[in-house]
């Protein structure tokens, strides 16, 4: 009898857990996770001149917002405008074998945050001219702008050079806050392999999804194959995408990724009742064609961010090795947890903790795609 409350016990707290977890994700915004944030730049290398357009947060910004709401007004814009300017120049350096070099002609203006809020803004966009002295020898762009927020701790980046049509993406952080312009192949695919890996594991519906594919109780092998074949699709979609211009609308992909977490568990849940619908190679083939949806996904994000033209393939690979890496470290932190709920609980608690994660799964699925789609 003790041995039954205690297992009664076990499950009342994984439930209450889940549902914890489950409201804290629901309180968080849509989980687009393809969507990028303001943080954009541009920085176009001609002749002895590179010009730059960037778009910073005002939280970046010290003794600006003086009413701490958030947001700038023209008021607070104008009267502390030689302060903006002031910061900005010292905040963006680009230096070449002429020494450190600051943005000339700089101008400002406020970016609205919405239609709601004409005369309010959450972004600065600057716009200036380096002047350069040997623009074709190496060179370093240093960022040191970054707002409070989570959502303002990366900067990107786009660095292009018309005369010999070399193109760079760079992703900017506190951690990361200089970077070598026109790199070499390696560098190139070092960069993207990280960005690859950065997106897969703060992308809330992949990594939900990838829960659903890991929780079905499969032995290794399947597990392997499974995860495997999602990249497939990744790199399929990708692919198709960077050379041959497939693309669909957000308005369409984004419902439709939360539809795959949806019908993925569903389906999960059925075929344990149902164990004829459930064989290895039907489970692979569903696999296969979400992943397809998840890498259009992917394939919109990388359109935003831009590969690198000079090193196509090489930034290709690179963002898809990411992803797989990416998937690999959390599957591998969702198979330890796995493995100690076994421990603790044998396999009955293991089936319980995936029926729980795939009616959990189908909650937030629903969740996202009804806002994504209103």
């Amino acid at each position: 009898m003790q041995e039954m409350n205690s297992t009664q016990a076990w499950h009342l707290r994984l439930k209450t857990m889940l549902l914890v977890a489950l409201l804290s994700l629901c309180l968080l915004p849509s989980a687009h996770a393809h969507l990028m944030v303001a943080q954009r730049g541009t920085l176009n290398i001609v002749d002895n001149g590179a010009f730059m357009v960037i778009s910073l947060p005002v939280s970046a910004f010290e003794g600006v917002d003086d009413d701490a709401d958030g947001l700038l007004s023209d008021e607070e814009f104008t009267r502390h405008k030689q302060t903006l300017l002031q910061t900005v120049k010292q905040g963006i350096v680009l230096t070449d074998a002429g020494g450190s070099h600051y943005l000339q002609g700089l101008l400002l203006s406020p970016a609205p945050t919405d239609e709601t809020h004409p005369q309010n803004t959450q972004q600065l966009v600057a716009m200036g001219r380096f002047q350069l002295e040997q623009p074709t020898v190496a060179m370093q762009l240093q960022m040191g702008l970054f707002g409070t927020g989570a959502d303002e701790q990366v900067q990107y980046i786009t660095v292009s050079r018309p005369a010999d049509g070399r193109r760079q993406l760079l992703v900017f952080s506190p951690q990361a806050q200089a970077h070598e312009l026109m790199t070499s192949r390696w560098s190139t695919f070092v960069g993207y392999l990280k960005l690859g890996t950065e997106h897969i594991v703060t992308g809330l519906d992949h990594l939900l999804f990838l829960l659903v594919v890991l929780v079905t109780g499969w032995g290794w092998r399947h597990i392997v194959l499974a995860l495997s074949v999602f990249t497939l699709g990744h790199a399929v979609s990708l692919t198709l995408s960077s050379f041959y211009g497939l693309s669909l609308p957000p308005t369409i992909v984004e419902p439709a990724i939360a539809a795959t977490i949806v019908g993925m568990a569903a389906f999960d849940l059925i075929a344990r009742h149902w164990p004829l619908t459930s064989t290895p190679w039907f489970r692979l083939a569903l696999v296969y064609g979400c992943s397809l949806i998840h890498g259009l996904g992917l394939a919109s994000a990388l359109d935003d961010l831009g590969l690198n033209d000079e090193y196509l393939l090489t930034s290709l690979a690179g963002f898809n090795l990411g992803i797989e890496s990416g998937q690999l470290l959390i599957s591998l932190l969702v198979v330890l947890i796995a493995m100690g709920i076994r421990r603790l609980q044998g396999d009955a608690g293991l089936m319980l903790a995936g029926r729980t994660a795939s009616i959990v799964a189908i909650g937030m699925g629903s969740i996202w795609f009804v806002q994504r789609v209103v």
